[in-house]
């Protein structure tokens, strides 16, 4: 049986049976990889605990003929820091919904997958109140690098320069910002300040971004902006963001 070996990220985990589990790896070199991890699921697995969701792991896995077989795994780093925090922990899960829903099945993209590995390690040493914002500037990062950036420095409809001062709005249907002149009332007003944050999240490198200070509204106006951008490009709701709303909003009971 043929063996490669891989290295990736666990972006999503499904129990397969009492014992084993199917992981979805997105790996460096091959895209996204399904493959089973027998026993993994018992205590005693050796296996287990290289196998957690956003761990970035080396892999040796066997090829079979319906799914692959993971016979080795060696973590990197596994990020402890987000699994050690609620908030940053929720975070992480929405990212690695991103990836997988987004990441078509044979896309190979080390740049994407870097871009990936980089969001991590800054949301994992992200001191308090800057998580959420690196989240926000891993989403427009991403887009672009899958093709689907907004237009944000000009109207996306008549393509000529923003006048600030006036009301213009960021439209998700329409791909970006659109100016006032051809506004028709609909998305989301978008004030100057508002408009700068949406460019620095976006354009900003990690450690520019992770020393942006922002108000509370503002932050919830960015993430407005960009649920509704990612879900319309997606043409489907993720499930990740109700889980961050619980918690915002302290409604999350870790006893169920």
């Amino acid at each position: 049986m043929p063996t490669y070996r891989a290295e990736g990220l666990v972006i999503k985990r499904t129990s397969y049976s009492e014992a084993d589990q199917i992981l979805t790896i997105f790996t460096k070199n091959r895209g996204k990889v399904s493959a089973i991890a027998k026993g993994s699921r018992k205590l005693t697995s050796r296996k287990g605990g290289h196998l957690e969701l956003l761990n970035h792991s080396i892999f040796s896995i066997a090829e079979g003929k319906s799914l692959d077989i993971i016979t080795e795994a060696e973590t990197v780093e596994p990020f402890s820091s987000i699994k050690s925090n609620l908030e940053k922990s929720s975070l992480g899960h929405y990212l690695a919904e991103f990836i997988n829903e987004f990441l078509p099945d044979g896309l190979k993209s080390y740049s994407f997958f870097r871009l990936c590995l980089m969001a991590l390690g800054y949301l994992n040493d992200a001191e308090e109140g800057s998580s959420q914002v690196l989240i926000h500037s891993f989403e427009l990062k991403a887009l672009a690098e899958l093709g689907f950036a907004p237009e944000i420095r000009k109207c996306v409809l008549c393509q000529q320069p923003l006048t600030w001062g006036e009301l213009n709005s960021f439209s998700p249907e329409c791909g970006g910002v659109v100016c006032s002149r051809c506004s028709n009332g609909e998305g989301f007003c978008l004030d100057e300040d508002l408009a700068e944050l949406l460019r620095e999240v976006a354009c900003l490198p990690w450690k520019k971004v992770d020393r942006i200070k922002v108000q509370k509204s503002s932050l919830e106006q960015l993430r407005a902006i960009t649920r509704s951008y990612v879900e319309y490009v997606l043409e489907k709701r993720l499930k990740s963001p109700s889980l961050l709303e619980k918690i915002r909003n302290g409604h999350f009971d870790l006893q169920g």
